[in-house]
């Protein structure tokens, strides 16, 4: 008798003819179910037109105790070949949306603003890295980055204090949007 184990997975809903707030609350609708269902993981697609594949993946995580988003890549020969839906096999921990957050927000301070990026926790402020249109190109960034929109009455300096700060607000906007 085999003692292996079978793996079971969920997918995202369908993200066509529906508005940003509606897709995502399906997302954590799915992710919930898909948990209580006892699924391992939920498929994320990376040709996601409405939201982020990223910020979906977060969705899932902060909706979930136990559930793991997996980015899949529809189009690219591999994936079709052996099914592989992430460029790392095993199921990524939830530590993994922060640090591709981190990651990409390292990508602007690099691209847009043409500085090496500080260090996550480096309070970007005090140390004077960036002046005032240094953090509005900041924030502009982040913007396009994440094809997100931050409302300016919902700003506060101390969510660009550090890298880490700023990734917490991408979560918490992902969340709110």
């Amino acid at each position: 008798m085999s003692t292996e184990h079978l793996a079971i997975f969920s997918t995202c809903p369908q993200s066509r003819d529906i508005s940003s707030e509606e897709y995502a609350q399906r997302v954590i609708e799915t992710a919930r179910w898909s948990e209580t269902a006892g699924c391992e993981g939920m498929l994320v697609y990376t040709d996601n037109g409405i939201v982020d594949p990223w910020l979906v993946s977060q969705l899932i995580l902060q909706n979930t105790q136990r559930l793991a988003p997996l980015r899949c890549y529809p189009r690219t020969s591999a994936a079709r070949s052996t099914g592989s839906c992430s460029s790392k096999d095993s199921l990524r921990n939830r530590a993994m949306a922060e640090e591709e957050i981190v990651s990409r927000i390292k990508s602007i301070f690099e691209q847009s603003l043409n500085l090496r990026a500080p260090a996550p926790e480096i309070d970007i402020i005090e140390s004077a890295l960036l002046d005032s249109l240094g953090l509005v190109t900041l924030l502009l960034g982040i913007e396009q980055e994440f094809d997100m929109e931050i409302p300016l009455e919902s700003l506060e300096i101390e969510d660009f204090r550090t890298i880490e700060s700023i990734a917490q607000l991408i979560e918490r906007a992902a969340v709110s949007s």
